[in-house]
């Protein structure tokens, strides 16, 4: 079996400790991820980078490929402009008033110039995040997906203190499913969905991360901090 899913998945992050919560958005800006959202990190083998509208034109060759929507309520951009139109209005953040904060990165191989798919979280008022990623079908099977959803997950947990993360996951996309357990999700129960106009099951899938994340763990992996908080495209795997 493959470790990364035909499309992707998305985590839909809860916190489960109330006294974590912050009420409102401008306490979120006070933490240091939203100072300015980490503008590049490097993993034992991909680089991830903050995105930008630049990214679209290296993006589109992947992201043209019709394989990867096939869980996904979305459709290949229609042309590298498209893209780029898109990430334009991705930079600007989330709506005001939203509660939201959104974080965007691009997936790219150390060792080649080729950008292989992307990354993305949204992060609400009360400590509760989401997140997503797309990877193109050529580099599945190789961990990418796993390595680059574990930097983010340890990224997020570090930064926001989350302690517990929860997750929908279309049951037909068993590499998806699979890469969640891979990274110690564990499975409490199944629901009904829409997708498309038919009616498919999601399983559900809580996280509980380890104590004691460090500065050490977070510092080893991420690069500097200069960009400003990104855009995200949620989409549900």
């Amino acid at each position: 079996m493959t470790d990364e899913a035909p499309t992707g998945v998305t985590a839909h992050f809860s916190v489960a400790d109330a006294a974590a919560r912050i009420p409102d958005t401008a306490k979120l800006r006070s933490i240091p991820l939203f100072r300015g959202a980490v503008s590049h990190a490097n993993t034992r083998r991909l680089r991830i980078e903050a995105l930008r509208h630049e990214h679209a034109a290296q993006l589109f060759p992947s992201l043209a490929d019709p394989r990867i929507y096939a869980y996904i309520p979305d459709d290949p951009p229609r042309s590298a402009d498209a893209l780029t139109h898109r990430y334009t209005l991705l930079e600007r953040g989330a709506p005001t008033g939203s509660g939201e904060i959104w974080l965007n990165w691009a997936i790219r191989l150390r060792i080649s110039p080729t950008y292989i798919g992307t990354l993305q979280a949204t992060v609400y008022r009360r400590r509760t995040a989401s997140i997503a990623y797309v990877l193109a079908p050529p580099y599945r099977g190789r961990g990418y997906a796993t390595e680059g959803c574990q930097w983010l997950l340890d990224y997020l947990a570090f930064q926001l203190r989350i302690v517990a993360f929860r997750a929908t996951v279309d049951t037909r996309n068993e590499p998806s499913w699979r890469l969640l357990e891979r990274l110690r999700f564990q499975r409490t129960g199944q629901q009904i969905v829409e997708f498309r106009g038919e009616p498919v099951t999601d399983y559900s899938y809580c996280l509980r991360p380890p104590r004691g994340l460090t500065r050490r763990t977070t510092r080893t992996a991420i690069g500097r901090s200069s960009a400003g908080p990104l855009g995200a495209v949620n989409f549900r795997r």
